[in-house]
Order: structure tokens, then sequence, then C-alpha cells
């Protein structure tokens, strides 16, 4: 209900292990972000094709 409240700006965090979000920790979507804690766009790419268990029919690196 909170992400829905402040207009997509916050977020809950997911565990990929569990497959499940965690609605007691959210998170400030545009706030600043530790440079060790972020990956670029296209290991998230990477990582979700990986998750839903489907094929990236146009990887972006070799």
């Amino acid at each position: 209900m909170q992400a829905q409240m402040d207009d997509g700006s916050f977020a809950y965090t997911f565990d990929a292990e569990a497959g499940t979000i965690n609605p007691d920790d959210i998170v400030d979507l545009f706030a600043p972000a530790d440079l060790h804690s972020v990956t670029t766009v296209e290991r998230q790419r990477k990582a979700l094709f990986a998750f839903l268990g489907i094929a990236d029919r146009y990887p972006q690196e070799p």
C-alpha cells in the first residue's frame, strides 16, 4: 500500500532466493545509493531473465 501512495517513488525489497517481497523494508527509488550496492542494467536484465526462467532473445553482451 505504501508504494502505491507515494506515486511509485518507493518500493519493497525482494528476496530472489525465497521469491518473496519484504513489505517491512521499503526503499526510496530516487535516494542516493552506495556504489557497491548497484549494478549495470545488463546484469539486471540477465538476472531477471534467469529468475523468470526464460531465454533472452536479444542479449546485449557476449
